[in-house]
């Protein structure tokens, strides 16, 4: 099939702005007759009339207007990233599957240098209005994204040598960058400025700790029952690690999968989420900048059926490392059961927030906000409900509404912004949906509960900061995960309800209270079923920690020393010598 370019849609976007061809041919600097047969090229790709003919003049149909405001919106994006990327692609580190429809107008009109390195990239029309850049990737070049990198064995030995590497120069690289990762993570997803600088610097954590405790993966010696025999428990690599990453922390998320993996000698192939794919390449980059070998990272990017699904059921890959929704890890975990494949699933979460009497309650309120409203709600470890101990619900409501009034929701790389718009149309219409069918149920609507409107709102996925009260424990919203900016206020009578309210959930991640009474923070530690547990403050984990969680929120667990020794298996030797 023909290659969409995206000079076509910018010929098409000019016609419909200026109402003509021949007004479009001045614009774009080119003869009416070549804007013509573009809009016929382009007619034929689509499969479907953008315009009737009537007397010499183009009328947009339905189709095209419709049309129009996606081929604006690449055209737009295209030209945003078209800063973000050096023309001088490292050889030997990118498999490239299938990117976004910002990146795939991007690469070709910008990186002349990476097509050059790639021929066999183009852009083909996959389905009805939506395109994609697509190499055509088959199980051939997935085997060679897995297989073609320095083998294994012999990684566990020169680790301690790019360790060093991934210790001092990568983190050093990515903190050089800042301003630039941050801005392909805000471009990526929407989040605030200050929020991607934020993450740029948690990656950098991620690489650094990683790094820095590789030395810590200790095997043992134990006497053994024969005379002069040893046992030897070793610490091995897995080989080739798979993994996949979620689209709400593009560039952390990609850091918190490639640094383990390779702090223990394995070789890893990651899969972006197929919306935000540029993060977790300009990271591939970074790191083999710093003198990783080619080879041992891979992204791979595409959709999770082209890409995913292969990388989960490939036979060399004895490790699955995945970060996504709930229902998305139960279809990874059933397929890597058919080679019993060891699993690390981070997955969906629902927070109880509770505050109790004695609690600081300016401070809870801030803590409460801040863990809802942080990268728009899309937070696996948000505040998703919050239980206030009946004596202080009138007082921290107040103080809430105001806060909550006090967000500035606008254009994210405004460094004042507190929060951008949702990651895209479908997050948007799902979170508007929990929220309505709340409202059905007896929930009260106290703030937003609507898409924003007018001047930049109607250029983008903006949802109101919403606050929903009388909230009741049959209603869907205490049970289903919103992963949007929806804060649910819940009164309770005492600290039993309130834990006992927290425990009724399928999921297990993170929990917060507010309280001054140590007693309470004990029992909280033994009952509450959660992974992590914040007392006294916000979200927001650290590269030290252990990120893990019960139930439906996932199996294993990242980071810290329990999450790294999840990147290596024992092994037992018997040795007599």
């Amino acid at each position: 099939m023909e290659a969409l370019r995206l000079a076509q849609l910018q010929i098409f976007c000019a016609v419909m702005e200026e109402g003509s061809v021949v007004a479009a041919s001045r614009r774009m600097h080119c003869v009416a007759s070549n804007i013509t047969a573009r809009l016929k090229e382009l007619e034929q790709l689509l499969g479907q009339d953008l315009f009737a003919r009537e007397k010499g003049r183009l009328i947009p149909t339905p189709e095209g207007r419709l049309f129009y405001h996606e081929a604006r919106e690449i055209v737009e994006k295209a030209h945003r990233l078209a800063s973000f990327f050096q023309p001088d692609v490292p050889r030997g580190i990118l498999r490239i599957g299938a990117l976004d429809v910002a990146l795939a107008h991007f690469l070709p009109q910008y990186m002349p240098a990476f097509m050059a390195a790639h021929p066999d990239v183009e852009i083909r029309l996959l389905r009805r209005a939506s395109y994609t850049l697509e190499h055509m990737l088959d199980d051939q070049e997935l085997d060679l994204a897995i297989t073609d990198g320095p083998i294994v064995h012999p990684l566990l030995e020169s680790r301690f040598v790019f360790t060093e590497e991934l210790v001092l120069v990568a983190p050093q690289n990515i903190q050089r960058d800042k301003e630039r990762l941050a801005t392909i993570i805000t471009s990526e997803m929407g989040k605030p400025i200050k929020e991607a600088r934020a993450e740029v610097d948690f990656a950098a954590g991620l690489l650094r700790f990683a790094a820095e405790n590789a030395r810590r993966l200790q095997g043992e010696i134990i006497p053994g029952e024969r005379e002069g025999e040893k046992i030897l428990i070793d610490r091995v690599p897995h080989g080739v690690v798979g993994a996949i990453a979620a689209w709400n922390f593009p560039l952390a998320l990609c850091a918190r999968k490639i640094a383990p993996a390779l702090a223990a000698g394995n070789t890893i192939v990651l899969k972006p989420a197929d919306g935000t794919p540029l993060s977790g390449l300009a990271l591939a980059e970074l790191v083999q900048e710093a003198g990783i070998p080619a080879g041992v990272v891979n992204v791979v990017t595409g959709s999770g059926q082209g890409v995913g699904v292969p990388l989960v059921a490939h036979k060399d890959t004895p490790l699955i490392t995945m970060t996504g929704s709930t229902p998305a890890g139960k279809k990874i975990m059933a397929a890597a059961a058919e080679h019993l494949k060891e699993v690390r699933l981070e997955l969906g979460g629902k927070a109880p927030f509770i505050v109790m009497e004695d609690a600081d309650i300016p401070a809870a309120v801030e803590a409460a906000v801040t863990a809802r409203f942080f990268n728009g709600g899309q937070v696996c470890t948000a505040n998703e409900r919050t239980y206030v101990q009946e004596d202080v619900y009138d007082r921290f409501t107040i103080a809430l509404k105001d806060r909550i009034a006090s967000l500035k929701v606008g254009d994210p790389m405004d460094d004042a912004t507190d929060m951008g718009p949702k990651v895209n149309e479908t997050e948007l219409e799902k979170v508007d949906g929990i929220v309505q069918k709340a409202i059905s149920q007896g929930a009260k609507l106290a703030l937003g509960g609507k898409r924003l409107t007018g001047g930049l709102f109607d250029k983008g996925t903006f949802y109101a900061p919403t606050l929903l009260t009388d909230i009741t424990p049959d209603m869907d919203i205490v049970q289903d995960e919103v992963f949007g900016p929806v804060f649910s206020l819940i009164k309770v009578k005492d600290f039993d309800e309130a834990l006992t309210r927290a425990n009724d959930s399928r999921y297990g991640l993170s929990a917060y209270l507010f309280t001054n009474d140590l007693s309470r923070i004990l029992r909280m530690g033994r009952e509450l079923d959660f992974g992590e547990i914040y007392v006294n403050r916000g979200s927001g984990e650290e590269p030290q920690g252990f990120h893990h969680g019960y139930r439906e929120s996932g199996l294993g667990g990242e980071d810290g020393q329990h999450g790294l020794e999840a990147y290596v298996r024992t092994k037992t030797i018997y040795l007599n010598a």
